[in-house]
């Protein structure tokens, strides 16, 4: 019985504030609304690459090799294995390979940026490198410029065979061989209106009740001390 009544409760209080909470509800919405339009649009391009399979051989090589080469360089986890997908993976994820970009690109004016420090960790942050259970290594860049974000995607494939000239990591060339080439973007994939919108819409409802309870609290406990 005790439980119904709360319920009762509930929506009666939820009934009378109805203004309230979608006055709430409008303001939260508009002003989502509203920052997601300033936000800046991210266009995404990815190229797709196949790794040259080493011999055993080599394998050795370059588990020898890697920790010297690229020491400060190579993501935890990578040492181990020598295998040539994990080989690519760290050259592809290196701030040598980040530093190149940044360079070849001015990314310095792009951003605005007065050093390269951000401006890796900016690069290296919207650049996701996947692979499938196929074996295939996926590079997606993300930037406010379409053809941008292509241009540096492919990059990171061109820029994989002079690194290995440089470090003489492997004799195999290429390295890796290009499969899909990064196309343009022909829209923007953040940020996503509708699903802010829902956050928003989902946010202020759960605020606009809460301040309703708070309200209907603050307006009993005056009318007992009244």
């Amino acid at each position: 019985m005790d439980e119904e009544v709360n319920i009762l409760d509930f929506f009666r209080v939820i009934k009378s504030k109805w203004k309230l909470i979608s006055f709430v509800f409008i303001i939260v919405e508009v002003a989502a609304l509203i920052i997601t339009l300033r936000m800046p649009k991210i266009y995404k391009s990815t190229a797709s690459i196949l790794t040259s399979e080493v011999t055993a051989e080599k394998n050795i090589l370059l588990q020898s090799r890697l920790p010297y080469i690229l020491r400060e360089e190579l993501p935890a986890g990578l040492y181990g294995g020598g295998a040539a997908t994990q080989v690519i993976i760290a050259m592809l994820k290196s701030k040598r390979m980040a530093r190149d970009i940044v360079e070849k690109f001015k990314l310095e004016n792009f951003y605005k940026a007065k050093s390269s420090s951000p401006v890796i960790r900016d690069l290296q942050s919207s650049t996701d490198i996947s692979v499938s259970k196929e074996g295939v290594i996926s590079i997606t860049v993300g930037s406010r410029d379409s053809e941008l974000s292509a241009k540096i995607a492919n990059f990171y494939v061109i820029n994989l065979d002079g690194m290995n000239d440089e470090l003489k990591i492997t004799s195999i060339k290429p390295v890796a061989t290009l499969l899909d080439q990064a196309m343009p973007a022909e829209s923007h994939t953040s940020p996503k209106i509708k699903l802010n919108l829902l956050i928003a819409g989902m946010l202020s409802i759960f605020t606009g009740v809460l301040l309703s309870f708070l309200v209907n609290y603050f307006q009993t406990l005056k009318k007992v001390n009244a």
